[in-house]
């Protein structure tokens, strides 16, 4: 059975920019094959053939 696990990482960008920049390399970094070997060498067992990361569109923090 396949369970799909949500990650919220924040970072702390100079603009929109430069975030949606990054959510790209991480979103590569996910898909890089070294990683996937990472994971998979902590037993964690990866659905999909190519793992299908999804980073979503970075949204500002909104602060109180």
């Amino acid at each position: 059975m396949k369970y799909r696990i949500h990650i919220h990482i924040d970072v702390d960008a100079r603009n929109q920019q430069q975030a949606v920049e990054w959510a790209g390399k991480i979103g590569e970094l996910l898909k890089h094959p070294m990683t996937r070997m990472s994971i998979e060498g902590e037993g964690i067992r990866l659905a999909g053939g190519d793992g299908r990361p999804v980073v979503y569109q970075p949204q500002p923090e909104l602060g109180p």
